[in-house]
């Protein structure tokens, strides 16, 4: 088996349960701010729309189409405007909340304290994100995250952003590491797989969903606990 010193992990969807906190977020804002009375209804057809508008927004943003803020406030106005809802400043005054409380929560994908305080006293374990710099902080501060990590580099930060060779190499650059040295964990397979391999660093895909496995990569997981087999 191949030894390594250095563990790169990807944080939404593979660390952090993107999913989970941003639907306990909405719940509470959905409420808050009276959108069933203003006729965004049902919750459930919402959240789903939200995902789904939130998703191409952030693919429009990584191909630097659109600004942050632009991201920011499209992602709700869009899928208000499938509501018939055009009230700009009930979509500024949502997107602020949920970009302030989303962070704060504290969901992890199971095993993920138990594999990180595992690995943590054999390897020097980073973060590559391509999340906004403040707010991947903040995550990881109220998740309990920060203290298993050394290193967390976010697209802000590196100017650049997976699956660009440059953000894995301002990785290496940081670690003073070799890529022969390293692999990286995470559930993108185009972002975190492709770009990691792109780079010369060895992959695990976190495939979470359990969609279409047996794509190239160095090793496949379907839970994070199996990373305690492989390393």
């Amino acid at each position: 088996m191949k030894t390594y010193k250095h563990i790169f992990f990807d944080l939404d969807r593979t660390l952090w349960d993107l999913e989970k906190n941003s639907d306990e977020t909405i719940v509470e804002l959905y409420e808050k701010h009276g959108l069933e009375k203003a006729g965004i209804k049902p919750f459930e057809h919402f959240s789903q729309l939200y995902r789904e508008v939130n998703d191409k927004m952030w693919a429009y943003y990584l191909r630097g189409d659109i600004t942050k803020e632009v991201l920011r406030f499209n992602r709700f106005h869009k899928t208000f405007l499938h509501y018939g809802v055009d009230n700009p400043h009930l979509v500024k005054a949502f997107s602020e909340d949920y970009t302030k409380h989303t962070p704060m929560k504290k969901h992890v994908f199971p095993g993920t304290h138990e594999v990180l305080a595992y690995l943590r006293p054999k390897y020097t374990l980073s973060i590559i994100t391509n999340g906004f710099e403040d707010i991947q902080h903040i995550k990881m501060k109220h998740s309990e995250l920060h203290s298993y990590f050394d290193h967390i580099v976010t697209s802000d930060k590196a100017n650049a952003q997976k699956p660009s060779r440059e953000i894995f190499e301002h990785t290496l650059s940081l670690l003073n590491a070799d890529k022969s040295e390293c692999i990286m964990i995470g559930d993108s397979y185009e972002h975190d797989i492709i770009g990691a391999a792109n780079a010369g660093i060895d992959q695990v895909y976190f495939n979470s969903t359990g969609d279409k496995p047996g794509k190239k990569c160095t090793h496949e997981i379907f839970e994070l606990k199996a990373l305690m087999e492989i390393l």
